[in-house]
């Protein structure tokens, strides 16, 4: 009976998930296919109002030392067709470590993560929770690991300054942004005084990219040695990106205006208001705007601006 779907909709249509490779790498984006197919005697139609919404939802489970929940972690929506007909298949192609389980596994490298993701179909929402609705089920991925990087590692150490100087951007741009988490963990250790020569070479190594031939490389070497710089270092870099004749870097800057010195984010503002690009000028406008709206709003003596890390 066709009404059977809203109590066994597996007897329907069948759900399965999988990666294209395992494990992952520190900053590796985690991409996985969803099959859809149509394993039961009638069509099915797809849509708001189908027997089958459009609408993939994505959950999270870490388990061990650096366990947590992750609910919603991603939602796909997928428009291929309109009815999904007896042994026809749909796939759809997503990526799934994102939000706060992108932030939670970026910010420990150092560490292994097995993750346990699941999917569903017809999902109802709940506030920040779902459950598989009527004719909706959920599918359990095998295990998804990010493996852990041992930075410590003399061997480890020098593949990754290898990388960082033969690989292609995107490979750049991740061990940049490797490095910059282990600067911020190691200075957070006791033993930190110890690490100054390891915390050299690292920064050295980011910042490295600012003369690399990629323009993306370049900015985002810019951008995290911004970050990670104490005034007036940091200051210096930010002009140097609001002077830049690369758009991007121009743009980038304004995303950390609010960690500049007064003087330093009203110089800044000043010249990006004013900037030949359309998308740089508004940008800076809107952030402008953004910024002075927020200090009329803060209590008398506070400013939004921040100490370098």
């Amino acid at each position: 009976r066709w009404l059977d779907i809203l109590e066994k909709p597996s007897s329907f249509y069948s759900l399965t998930a999988s990666a294209g490779k395992v494990p992952f790498g520190f900053g590796e984006p985690m991409i996985v296919t969803v099959v859809l197919k149509n394993n039961g005697p009638f069509d099915i139609a797809l849509g708001p109002n189908g027997a089958l919404r459009p609408d993939l939802w994505f959950d999270c489970s870490i388990k061990g030392g650096g366990g947590g929940q992750f609910f919603g972690v991603t939602f796909e929506r997928f428009g291929q067709k309109l009815i999904l007909r007896r042994n026809d298949t749909i796939e759809h192609t997503c990526r799934i470590d994102q939000g706060p389980l992108w932030n939670t596994i970026q910010a420990r490298p150092e560490m292994s993560f097995p993750l346990y993701f699941s999917v569903f179909t017809n999902p109802v929402p709940s506030q920040s929770v779902a459950a598989p609705g009527p004719g909706g089920y959920r599918f359990n991925l095998k295990l998804i690991e990010r493996q852990p990087t041992a930075l410590m590692n003399a061997t480890t150490r020098s593949e990754l300054f290898k990388k960082l100087t033969l690989g292609d951007a995107g490979t750049k741009i991740r061990m940049q942004e490797m490095f910059a988490q282990f600067i911020s963990l190691i200075s957070q250790t006791p033993n930190a005084d110890q690490a100054q020569e390891t915390l050299r070479q690292l920064r050295e190594a980011i910042e490295q990219g600012m003369s690399d031939p990629s323009p993306h490389v370049r900015a985002w070497a810019m951008y995290v040695s911004c970050l990670m710089a104490s005034d007036p270092r940091r200051g210096e870099l930010a002009l140097r990106q609001a002077a830049s004749k690369d758009w991007m870097q121009r743009v980038m800057v304004l995303t950390t205006v609010e960690s500049l010195s007064e003087e330093t984010r009203r110089r800044v503002l000043e010249r990006l208001v004013n900037d030949e690009d359309e998308v740089v000028r508004q940008y800076a406008l809107a952030t402008r705007d953004f910024l002075s709206r927020t200090a009329t709003t803060q209590p008398a003596g506070e400013t939004s601006g921040k100490s370098g890390s």
